[in-house]
């Protein structure tokens, strides 16, 4: 038993196969071209592994997980994923079975990385509610739109991480700029919250949005986000907002401003 790579495009037999909220976010944005992933298949087709390579995250579908695959699987993370999410510095990951019953024997396969399991939250907005949806407003913060101009014509300063984050979500930052949008809070000229879309597709994304320290816990975040979902409700397009169940800032952000809750999933995580 060998898993072998396969094109992206059978990455449809995973999502058919699960109801996993998560999934079928990433799974048209790979399609699409728009985010970066590979796909492997058992050579019986019994199994497939799917590495989404923005967050790093692994997800073993199939409909029989069990002893026989554990060596064939340790061997592909061994030999093939170790190797480069090592060379990328992509060293930290969670994985998830999409089959319940697969989560141990997942957890067996990866057992030299596995440092434990932790709980996730996914939302969705709810799109009848944006007219709703506060704007808030913070003193001397402006919100601008994560552009060329913004991004690359020197208009404001700190853009460096945000750019850096559009690198690990997109397959370039020029798809970003094609086929991506954001919203950035700016104070005396440099950015100190951006909010930007990951894993897009034609009718949904995802968020990514991160506050410089010295800027938390003054409204940036929310106000950002507010304005982002606004965005996204202009082009047809549904947001998610994914986050640690332990990460209350996060939480309270995602419940603040509407978003519903639509699963909360135990993943394993791990360090190569």
């Amino acid at each position: 038993m060998k898993f072998q790579e396969v094109c992206i495009e059978e990455v449809r037999s995973c999502v058919q196969e699960t109801s996993e909220a998560r999934l079928r976010l990433v799974a048209p944005s790979l399609l699409a071209g728009l985010s970066c992933g590979r796909l492997w298949r058992g050579d019986d087709g019994s199994a497939f592994v799917l590495w989404d390579q923005g967050n790093n995250v692994f997800y073993l579908a199939g409909r029989e997980l069990g002893a026989p695959l554990q060596q064939p699987l340790h061997r592909l993370f061994q030999e093939t994923i170790q190797p480069q999410a090592e060379a990328e510095a992509s060293v930290y990951f969670c994985a998830k079975a999409l089959a319940e019953e697969g989560q141990t024997f997942l957890s067996r396969a990866l057992a030299p990385w596995v440092k434990g399991q932790d709980t996730k939250v996914f939302y969705q907005w709810p799109m009848a509610h944006t007219k709703y949806l506060p704007a808030p407003i913070v003193p001397d913060v402006t919100l601008v739109s994560l552009d060329r101009q913004c991004l690359c014509g020197g208009a404001v300063g700190n853009t460096m991480p945000v750019l850096d984050e559009i690198c690990s979500m997109w397959p370039s930052v020029q798809a970003y700029l094609d086929n991506g949008w954001g919203v950035g809070a700016v104070r005396d000229g440099q950015l100190i919250c951006w909010c930007t879309a990951e894993y897009v597709s034609s009718d949904s994304c995802g968020i990514g949005i991160e506050t410089a320290a010295s800027a938390r816990r003054q409204g940036m975040a929310t106000a950002a986000a507010a304005a982002f979902v606004r965005r996204c409700w202009d082009r047809g397009i549904v947001p998610h907002w994914e986050c640690w169940q332990d990460n209350v800032p996060s939480v309270k952000i995602a419940e603040k401003l509407g978003f519903q809750k639509l699963e909360t999933s135990e993943v394993i995580v791990g360090h190569f």
